[in-house]
């Protein structure tokens, strides 16, 4: 199976993601002046930048090529999330802006659901 055929595999995933990255944006977009949304947004980038490198390269490269198990992500992933919950909720709570809380909350969604869906995907792939 050649890259192209793998990169196919994780469209879904891939479009979720970047659905989720982008209704974030605009959920702080919304609420912020334009520096203090470029500055939140790239923590918030910076933070979910590693589940997608992790989630997204691990199966192209195969789990064995990196000696790691797809599997083995999620203990970061879960303290990285919490930070990342924790900073965006607490500067979109300081507006009160239900309706930015409510595009943020989509959009953290739809990069999670992508970032399980590759993982899922990688193994299945590495139990066959």
């Amino acid at each position: 199976m050649d890259v192209r055929e793998k990169l196919k595999e994780y469209e879904l995933p891939f479009m979720l993601s970047i659905a989720g990255y982008v209704l974030v944006f605009f959920s702080f977009y919304h609420s912020f002046e334009l520096w203090v949304t470029l500055v939140f947004y790239a923590g918030f980038a910076i933070v979910f930048g590693y589940f997608e490198l992790e989630a997204f390269i691990l199966p192209l490269r195969g789990a064995s090529a990196m000696e790691k198990k797809p599997g083995q992500v999620t203990l970061k992933m879960i303290l990285l999330v919490s930070i990342g919950n924790a900073m965006m909720i607490m500067a979109l709570m300081y507006k009160l802006d239900w309706k930015s809380f409510f595009l943020y909350f989509i959009g953290l969604n739809l990069i999670l659901a992508s970032i399980q869906l590759a993982l899922k995907k990688a193994k299945s792939k590495d139990n066959n």
